[in-house]
């Protein structure tokens, strides 16, 4: 895994628990407001979520491959 792809779940993360956070400080609103917005939050800390999970696959996917090109070459050089 790259340093740019650490930092970026890194980034990921932070921004789902700012998400998060930020319906507990909602008050003085009306409850309309209140349970609109906080439906709103929900929202995109789940998109911010499936942002997280999607880079963390890829990443999977992308160490998997390295790992299955690795285990050839070497099968490759022990037939020489």
């Amino acid at each position: 895994m790259s340093t740019g792809e650490t930092e970026q779940i890194e980034t990921l993360k932070q921004e789902a628990l700012e998400k998060l956070t930020v319906g507990s400080n909602a008050s003085g609103k009306s409850s309309r407001t209140s349970d609109s917005s906080s439906v709103a939050q929900r929202k995109s800390a789940q998109r911010v979520k499936l942002q997280y999970i999607k880079k963390q696959a890829e990443i999977l996917m992308k160490q998997a491959e390295l790992e299955a090109n690795m285990i050839v070459l070497q099968q490759e050089g022990s037939h020489c």
